[in-house]
């Protein structure tokens, strides 16, 4: 495993197994996901697959529209059910 750091502006980008990842929660996640992989427990890992939400089009006046996509985080099999997961960060709540 490869870890490379690259920062593009104020984001910070790390590389790891020539995948690009934005958050240290992606990449914890990541980790525990290839464990399961290579313990048989999942199946057929995918890191940011694409699915199209609705396909582009022109409408009545003639503009035309983008296809509007979604890419998750991650996908794969587990006990046969297709799992798709989007990470995001987790907020913190404070009270005084």
């Amino acid at each position: 495993m490869r870890i490379h750091f690259l920062r593009g502006g104020k984001k910070k980008t790390t590389i790891i197994d020539g995948i690009r990842f934005d958050s240290k929660g992606e990449i914890r996640r990541y980790a525990d996901l290839k464990l399961k992989l290579s313990a048989g427990n999942i199946q057929d890992l995918q890191v940011h697959p694409s699915y199209i939400v609705l396909e582009s089009f022109t409408d009545e006046s003639g503009a035309k529209h983008s296809a509007i996509r979604f890419t998750p985080d991650f996908q794969y099999y587990e006990n046969g059910k297709l799992i798709i997961e989007d990470i995001k960060p987790v907020m913190t709540y404070y009270t005084k």
